[in-house]
């Protein structure tokens, strides 16, 4: 395949997954947002590391020796690991900064160093994780059409939904007690997958999620795929974070990515001088 032909495939591919491009956002604290920058890597989790020990309920629910407090249910067969083999990434959708999360996901580490919020084009992460399937010549295809196919039904971008704990409850009664032959089992892992609590309706999260095994990529504890730089539109920094340390940050990022345009600014949130001059005051 020529260079001009695999350009057309991803796009083609990146287009039947996104049809819709908009700009999300994701918290990094310094070692997280450094390292993936060196590494040009996305970093995406199993279900069974997540924080949260109220999500990925699928293999909680059904597996009394893990460390939590749920009991097993009578369940059909296969349901209970039909999540092994997919990961994800999350990332928010939100017009403002929040606090809370510059403080827990990207607060001071101990060495006094703050994190960044990036900004990226949903677009372009799905475009940078076909290309590095496709590169990297996971699917030992012949024709583009069973590649396309192949990569488009494994790559999802989701918006979570958030539910009552009633709600969530009665969604996974209501799978397991559905006839094993009515299954649609990749429909199912993803859709609990995208299950969370109201309590975190503020976050406004969407997930990327990658079936690891049907792309046929490597199975590692942690998944790094796609072009992490190639995704950045701007990367904004603590506004906590001093003038020396933002100066560090600048020169770092525009010695290692001098071939991308990436925005590169400090968070005003806590700016009353920002805040004076925008309303005249």
């Amino acid at each position: 395949m020529n260079e001009k032909s695999k350009n057309k495939l991803i796009d083609d591919i990146t287009d039947s997954i996104v049809t819709r491009d908009f700009s999300v956002k994701k918290y990094y604290d310094y070692d997280g947002f450094f390292t993936y920058a060196l590494q040009n890597r996305f970093t995406f989790r199993l279900p069974k590391d997540w924080d949260d020990p109220m999500e990925d309920f699928l293999s909680r629910l059904r597996n009394p020796k893990k460390n939590y407090e749920f009991q097993p249910v009578q369940v059909i067969n296969n349901l209970s690991s039909i999540t092994e083999n997919i990961y994800a990434m999350s990332t928010i959708r939100k017009n403002n900064e929040c606090d809370g999360m510059w403080r827990n996901f990207a607060g001071m580490d101990s060495k006094g160093r703050y994190g960044v919020l990036v900004h990226f084009s949903v677009k372009n992460i799905i475009r940078s994780i076909v290309k590095y399937i496709v590169d990297n010549k996971f699917l030992e295809y012949n024709e583009s059409y069973l590649i396309r196919d192949q990569i488009s039904k494994n790559i999802f971008v989701e918006q979570v939904k958030y539910s009552t704990d009633e709600e969530i409850a009665e969604f996974f009664k209501e799978i397991s007690t559905l006839d094993n032959t009515k299954k649609d089992f990749n429909d199912i892992a993803i859709k609990s997958l995208l299950k969370k609590r109201k309590e975190y309706e503020y976050e406004n999260e969407y997930r990327v999620l990658i079936r690891q095994d049907l792309l046929n990529i490597p199975k590692t504890e942690y998944l790094q795929v796609g072009y992490f730089k190639d995704s950045i539109e701007k990367v904004i920094f603590s506004p906590h974070s001093d003038e020396c340390q933002v100066t560090n940050y600048k020169e770092f990022i525009e010695k290692n990515n001098s071939e991308f345009k990436i925005k590169i600014e400090q968070s005003i949130l806590y700016n009353v001088e920002h805040f004076k001059k925008i309303y005249n005051l």
